[in-house]
């Protein structure tokens, strides 16, 4: 994959009048939303041209590679990565952004959970006659329920005290109020679920685009496991220190004691859990293949899986929106005491409760089930 410093973009912005995309991307979940980006924008009869820039995680590096990226579907857009740190932030040139009702071409600028702001004023400046259009695609999850309290409180390990305060002033305050701005003044698109008075509404012109994505290229997969499967997809909770024991496995284990052991059960580990093996106690198949994601295999199965069972992962909101299938998250039947933060999942449950089922008691548990598998 090309490397290029912002430098390079920077002069290819102002050269080249017919640039008009710009996406930002960490993780392979950032890269399947940028490209249902792209595929929308196509059906919208918009021709892109521009970068998909490859940047490295703060904490695990780059986790991104070339072969990762569908790029037959792009027609225009290039993937590159950057190789240096991202532009500084001019405020003045944000507060020019929010103040121009008309420009002439659209320029798109996509990034992940939140706008990137010194992106933002970087285009402005370099590109200020044209129409700033900002579109936050999906990183999972996180878009919705992340806040700046919780990522300081992540960033702990990471952050000096100093550093945390600072982080917290800039995204908690400054970020927050131009932000708030611009969603106000109307340059800001969400993309897979719509804010909609309070509550989350699913943008069905987009679920079509992801599965344009997910179904692109071969379509053979070594997902039949998956079909007609309860499929358990615990996060990454235990060995993040956010879970004190293993009682997650103790619920996937009385589930499977209310449902029967001859159902076809699967377990996918979270990408980045080094120890799996606590979970060959549930007598499950264990996907430890990583080349392709879970919601690709889900596209690709003849007979959807019957459940997906976890506690906040991104895909028990993905596989209810992009396929329809039963979803639980168990994180209410986790006891408090075992939670190193026990306010962790409140963001997650407030979010998505009208999306997934998310059981108070193992009541409610069996009675969700019998359903199931009754079906």
């Amino acid at each position: 994959m090309k490397m290029m410093t912002w430098k390079d973009i920077s002069n290819r912005i102002i050269k080249d009048e017919e640039m008009n995309f710009l996406g930002r991307v960490i993780t392979p979940l950032h890269l399947l939303g940028m490209e249902a980006l792209l595929v929308k924008l196509q059906n919208e009869g918009i021709k892109c041209k521009g970068y998909i820039i490859a940047v490295p995680h703060y904490q695990t590096g780059m986790a991104l590679k070339e072969d990762m990226f569908n790029i037959s579907l792009y027609n225009g857009v290039e993937p590159v990565t950057l190789t240096e740190d991202e532009p500084h932030k001019d405020i003045y040139e944000l507060f020019r952004l929010l103040n121009v009702k008309s420009r002439g071409h659209e320029f798109y600028l996509a990034n992940p959970f939140k706008i990137e702001l010194n992106y933002v004023s970087q285009i402005a400046k370099l590109r200020h006659k044209d129409n700033i259009k900002l579109i936050v695609t999906d990183e999972g999850t996180a878009n919705y329920v992340r806040s700046p309290y919780r990522l300081t409180k992540e960033l702990k390990a990471v952050f000096s005290k100093k550093e945390r305060i600072r982080f917290f002033i800039e995204a908690g305050i400054i970020e927050q109020f131009w932000y708030k701005g611009l969603k106000r003044k109307g340059y800001i698109s969400e993309f897979l679920l719509l804010n909609s008075n309070g509550k989350l509404v699913v943008n069905q012109q987009v679920v079509n685009c992801f599965k344009q994505v997910l179904l692109f290229g071969d379509k053979e997969s070594n997902s039949r496991e998956y079909e007609q499967a309860i499929v358990f997809c615990p996060s990454l909770l235990y060995e993040a220190g956010y879970l004190k024991a293993r009682q997650d496995i103790e619920i996937y284990k009385r589930i499977q004691d209310i449902i029967g052991k001859e159902e076809k059960y699967v377990l996918k580990p979270h990408p980045r859990e080094k120890n799996t093996n606590p979970y060959t106690e549930l007598h499950c198949f264990i996907d430890n293949n990583y080349s392709e994601s879970i919601e690709s295999k889900l596209a690709k199965l003849n007979r959807n899986s019957k459940l997906i069972v976890g506690d906040s992962s991104t895909i028990l909101v993905n596989a209810k929106v992009l396929f329809g299938i039963n979803t639980i998250s168990i994180n209410r039947l986790i006891s408090p005491e075992n939670l190193a933060d026990k306010k962790y999942f409140d963001g997650f449950n407030e979010k998505f409760e009208d999306l997934i089922f998310i059981p108070n008691t193992y009541e409610e548990l069996e009675g969700f089930l019998s359903n199931i598998v009754d079906e």
